[in-house]
């Protein structure tokens, strides 16, 4: 049985932990200390990020306890569909890499910022405006 919960970081997410919101460091200090907490960031997030700020894909890269979310080839082609009607790049990532999988069967929940990008979507969201 499978207790870990996961947690994708959104690009909103990963620019506020950037920019010291105190929800977002709360939570990357939760996954450094709990066994059974993931943080996830989605590599097209960090993409979107990095362009938004200068220096956040590095600062990701080097938080161990923060894993990238790779595309592969289904990923790729879900993602391109979200971005075909009107979902931003990262934000698509982040939906497509919540959803339930072979290595998440019970999917993952957002960690964001800006909870109204997932407002019409059956995903589980943790606002870290709270």
């Amino acid at each position: 049985m499978n207790n870990n919960k996961y947690y994708i970081l959104d690009d909103p997410a990963l620019l506020a932990l950037g920019g010291g919101n105190r929800a977002a460091s709360s939570l990357i200090v939760r996954g450094h200390r709990t066994q059974h907490i993931k943080l996830l960031a989605p590599a097209l997030c960090v993409l979107q990020a990095d362009q938004m700020r200068e220096g956040v894909g590095i600062h990701v890269g080097a938080l161990e306890m923060l894993d990238t979310v790779d595309l592969d080839f289904a990923s790729t082609l879900a993602v391109s569909q979200l971005v075909r009607k009107g979902v931003p790049l990262g934000i698509a990532h982040a939906r497509v890499a919540a959803a339930p999988s072979a290595y998440r069967p019970d999917g993952a929940t957002i960690a964001t910022v800006a909870p109204e990008n997932y407002a019409r979507v059956e995903v589980r969201v943790l606002d870290l405006n709270a």
